[in-house]
């Protein structure tokens, strides 16, 4: 896994996931911050996070309002 422990997903984790994933453990940045980085990816992939990364992160289930 290249060195970094990122769960499951290290395979195709994306570039900002270890930086967000940290951001978030230390409570820098909230849910809705990382829900926008889901919606980033969206619309450019290789940036941002995904869904499945971000429940990876948050434990909590990525739903679309």
């Amino acid at each position: 896994n290249h060195g970094h422990d990122r769960g499951r997903y290290s395979l195709m984790a994306s570039r900002q996931y270890q930086s967000l994933k940290d951001k978030y453990d230390r409570n820098y940045i909230t849910e809705e911050a990382l829900r926008g980085w889901v919606e980033i990816n969206k619309r450019r992939n290789t940036m941002g996070i995904t869904a499945e990364e971000f429940e990876e992160i948050t434990g909590l289930a990525y739903k679309t309002i």
